[in-house]
C-alpha cells in the first residue's frame, strides 16, 4: 500500500497536502450522507492532482499541453504498477469502443459510469498515503454511515407505525416515501448501497481481526445491517417487475414494470379515475384487484397525513360527494 499510494507532493504548494487529506476526508464522510457533496469534493481532489505550478510556468510555450501531461504520467507511475491497471485499462478502452460505434456515442458515454469509478478509484489511491491512512478514512466514514442507518432505522419506525403526537407536516417530510426507508438520501436504492459498501467493509475487517480491536464496529455493524433489511424488505425492490404489486414508483422501476396503473379516489372513498395498462404482459382480474386493494391502502395513507396537517380545516376539505 505505501508504495502503490505513495504521498503526493503538489507542485508549488507546500502546504497542499493539508488541503488533499481534508477533502478526502470530507468526500469519505460525504459518502455517507450526500452524493452531491461527495461529488463536489471528488470534483475537488480531480483539480489537486493537475500540476498547475508547471502549467502556469509553461503556459503559452509550444508543448506546454504535452509537457504537463508528461508531468502527470511520470507522478503516477506507482499507479500504473497497480495490479489492477491492465485489465480496468481494458474495460474502459472496450467501453469507450463500444460507445463510438453504438447508435448514440454521446448518451453511450454518459451511461458508461464505470469509467468514472475506476477513476475515483485510482484518484482515492493516490491521495491515499499508507494502509493507516485508508483505516482512519474508512473509520470516518462508518461513524458517519453509522449515524445515517441510525437515521433511518427512526424513519422507517416512524413513517411504519405512524406514532401519533408528532407534527403531520414534520412526519410528511421525513417519510417522502411512506413504503420505503431512503435515509438522508432522495432516492431510497442510494442509501441501500451506501449501506451495503459499509456492511461489506465492516464484515470483511471483523472477519481478519479480532472484535476486540474494533469492538464499535460490532454495534455499527448490526445498525448498519438493520437499516439496509428495512430498506429493502419493505416494498423496495420488488413490484410489478417481480410480479408484486408496489406503489409510488420511481424510474428503475416503473421503466421495467409489467403493468403500469393510475388511481385517482375522493377523501370518502369512491374512485375519480382507474387507468392501467399491461406494459409487458397482460393482466388478470385477481392481479387488478390487488393494485385496487393497494392503491386504497396507498392513497388512504396520504389522506391520513393531509387531515393531520389541515387538523380543523380537514372535515370541510376532504367531504367530496
Amino acid at each position: 500500500m505505501s508504495t502503490l499510494a505513495a504521498p503526493f507532493s503538489l507542485p508549488g504548494w507546500p502546504r497542499g497536502w493539508r488541503l488533499r487529506d481534508a477533502l478526502l476526508t470530507g468526500f469519505f464522510a460525504a459518502l455517507a450522507f450526500s452524493i452531491s457533496g461527495s461529488q463536489a469534493l471528488l470534483a475537488a481532489l480531480f483539480l489537486l492532482v493537475l500540476p498547475w505550478a508547471s502549467a502556469a510556468r509553461s503556459f503559452g510555450s509550444r508543448g506546454w499541453l504535452a509537457g504537463v501531461a508528461r508531468e502527470i504520467w511520470t507522478d503516477a507511475e506507482p499507479l500504473r504498477r497497480h495490479p489492477l491497471t491492465p485489465p480496468l485499462l481494458a474495460y474502459t478502452a472496450l467501453s469507450i469502443l463500444s460507445a463510438v460505434f453504438s447508435g448514440d456515442p454521446g448518451g453511450s458515454l454518459w451511461l458508461a459510469r464505470d469509467t468514472l469509478r475506476i477513476t475515483t478509484f485510482y484518484l482515492v489511491l493516490w491521495y491515499t498515503r499508507d494502509a493507516v491512512h485508508a483505516l482512519r478514512l474508512w473509520t470516518g466514514f462508518l461513524a458517519v454511515l453509522t449515524v445515517m442507518a441510525t437515521y433511518g432505522l427512526v424513519q422507517a419506525y416512524l413513517c411504519g407505525g405512524q406514532p401519533g403526537g408528532l407534527p403531520g407536516g414534520w412526519v410528511i417530510n421525513v417519510c417522502p416515501h411512506p413504503s420505503r426507508v431512503s435515509g438522508p438520501f432522495s432516492i431510497y436504492m442510494t442509501f441501500g448501497g451506501v449501506l451495503l459498501l459499509g456492511a461489506l467493509f465492516m464484515v470483511s475487517y471483523l472477519a481478519n481481526v479480532s472484535w476486540r480491536r474494533v469492538w464499535w464496529m460490532v454495534p455499527a455493524g448490526a445498525i448498519t445491517v438493520a437499516a439496509l433489511a428495512f430498506t429493502y424488505s419493505r416494498n423496495a425492490w420488488l413490484g410489478l417487475v417481480a410480479g408484486t404489486p408496489m406503489l409510488d414508483l420511481d424510474y428503475s422501476e416503473d421503466s421495467t414494470a409489467e403493468v403500469d396503473m393510475n388511481v385517482v379516489m375522493t377523501g370518502v372513498g369512491r374512485f375519480v379515475e382507474v387507468q392501467g395498462t399491461a406494459e409487458q404482459t397482460p393482466f388478470d382480474l385477481g392481479q387488478l384487484e390487488a393494485l385496487l386493494r393497494l392503491a386504497q391502502g396507498g392513497i388512504g395513507r396520504l389522506l391520513d397525513l393531509q387531515r393531520r396537517v389541515l387538523a380543523d380545516r380537514a372535515t370541510s376539505v376532504f367531504t367530496l360527494p
